[in-house]
């Protein structure tokens, strides 16, 4: 009988401690949804993919897209404070990709850019740009914004991730046809 109350106990704490790593700790944000790191609050509010700038013409005429994140940000401390951007990293499959913003103003019809703006106590909302390769599009995708810079000597940092809407991207592509 013994046994079975250890076991029991053990299963029980186990269940707990994955409950809590799942809903907690390793929560995953979906785009619309607020959440908070130490020092913002945040939302995704929408994300695009795109290969043309906002006068049709091509960004590029590599094999690459263009997911753009819109984000929304307000600085919760008292101090000023910027982003910073390799602190974001897109997850696709097992690559990780980092904001590319040198070519951002080519989508300056989908918002304003992030370019080491100071964040404010007020609610602001940017453009972060990830260049992508095409068969990446539709793939299931997470990304991971540091949430603490107080924990740089852990081998593991502490990100939020989110993750990104795909069911929505049908509508929103914005592709030039070649001729």
């Amino acid at each position: 009988f013994t046994i079975i109350i250890i076991f029991t106990s053990i299963i029980l704490i186990l269940t707990s401690l994955l409950i809590i790593n799942i809903l907690i700790v390793n929560k995953t944000y979906k785009e619309g949804k607020t959440f908070l790191t130490n020092n913002y609050t945040m939302e995704v509010t929408s994300s695009y993919y795109t290969n043309v700038d906002a006068k049709s013409s091509y960004i590029n005429t590599s094999d690459n897209m263009y997911l753009i994140i819109s984000i929304n940000v307000k600085n919760n401390n008292t101090s000023k404070k910027t982003l910073n951007l390799n602190d974001f990293r897109l997850k696709i499959k097992d690559k990780k990709y980092y904001p590319s913003n040198k070519l951002c103003n080519k989508v300056s019809d989908l918002g304003k850019c992030y370019d080491n703006n100071i964040i404010t106590k007020d609610n602001k909302n940017y453009l972060i740009m990830y260049q992508i390769p095409k068969e990446s599009v539709n793939k299931k995708m997470f990304l991971y914004m540091k949430k603490s810079h107080e924990y740089e000597s852990l081998i593991t940092k502490i990100y939020s991730r989110l993750s990104i809407k795909n069911d929505i991207k049908a509508y929103m592509w914005i592709f030039k046809v070649q001729r």
